[in-house]
């Protein structure tokens, strides 16, 4: 039998790169580097070995298993929405925030 299925809705943590918040990725991405020129590269769960290099504009998800990637802005716009933070059940909060 045919049946219609719909994905489950998944809270995730996002911010978006403009190009001078660099320090504020890192930091949020747990990686503990100073500098201006870094770049940021991603290595995603689902292509191990494979980095994503992230560019002005595109965002920054945190996976439920902890993993990061990025996401084009026209992408994570059809995909996401964003959530005020006193709607969050707090067992979406990570304890150190």
């Amino acid at each position: 039998m045919r049946k219609l299925y719909r994905s489950k809705s998944v809270i995730k943590e996002a911010i978006q790169y403009d190009g001078k918040n660099i320090q504020e990725i890192l930091s949020f991405m747990g990686v503990n580097e100073t500098g201006q020129d870094l770049v940021i590269c991603v290595e995603t769960l689902e292509n191990a070995g494979k980095q994503e290099i992230a560019v002005p504009g595109d965002f920054i998800l945190k996976g439920t298993k902890g993993e990061f990637h990025s996401c084009k802005p026209d992408v994570f716009e059809k995909c996401y929405e964003e959530i005020k933070m006193s709607k969050v059940p707090n067992i979406y909060l990570d304890e150190g925030d």
